[in-house]
């Protein structure tokens, strides 16, 4: 991907996703817990069910707040998302994409709502 690589170039495992999760869910238990904590926080709202961290989304349903991030590159797609408030967190990984918006998101947004 040369000078896009950092867009799209991130290569993980599911025990890497995990430990992601994890680290997001108990930050404090985490060495960098300040820096996630910071990556988290709401910085604009983009409408009156979504807001915007540093990379991460904020889904808004009925007083609940989602936090994911995704991406799609190279025929892939994956997404990382969890609930602070149940303490529940989903990592899903397909290989295969389409059009956007990814067709992991819906149904991983809303099984965190449903948990």
């Amino acid at each position: 991907m040369g000078v896009m690589s950092a867009a799209g170039g991130l290569y993980s495992t599911a025990a890497d996703l995990a430990r992601l999760l994890s680290a997001c869910l108990e930050p404090d238990a985490t060495t960098i817990g300040a820096v996630i904590r910071a990556a988290l926080v709401p910085r604009a709202s983009i409408s009156a069910d979504k807001e915007i961290g540093l990379a991460w989304q904020h889904a808004l349903r009925d007083g609940q707040r989602v936090t994911w991030h995704n991406g799609m590159t190279g025929g892939h797609s994956a997404i990382v998302a969890f609930s602070p408030a149940r303490q529940v967190g989903i990592a899903a990984l397909a290989n295969g994409a389409g059009p956007l918006p990814s067709p992991l998101d819906a149904p991983v947004i809303d099984a965190l709502f449903r948990s």
